[in-house]
């Protein structure tokens, strides 16, 4: 899975003297990525079992899940 957000080079830059904090980042990045993709399942599975307001979220989100989950983010 990719992470873009660490992988943009002004991210490089900013931590390019500290490969522990760039590490937590990406890290930190990739798993919130996987707890996104585990919670949209669940959302597809029972969006009736969400409030509201999560499933906001998760409608607002939907296409850059679909994107994560085909490879394309």
């Amino acid at each position: 899975m990719k992470t873009p957000l660490t992988d943009e080079a002004w991210f490089w830059e900013y931590f390019e003297d500290d490969e522990e904090k760039l590490e937590f980042a990406r890290r930190l990045e990739r798993d919130i990525r996987h707890l996104l993709l585990r919670l949209y399942m669940a959302w597809e599975d029972d969006p009736l079992s969400f409030a509201p307001e999560s499933a906001e979220v998760m409608e607002r989100w939907k296409p850059e899940v679909e994107k994560m989950l085909k490879g394309d983010a």
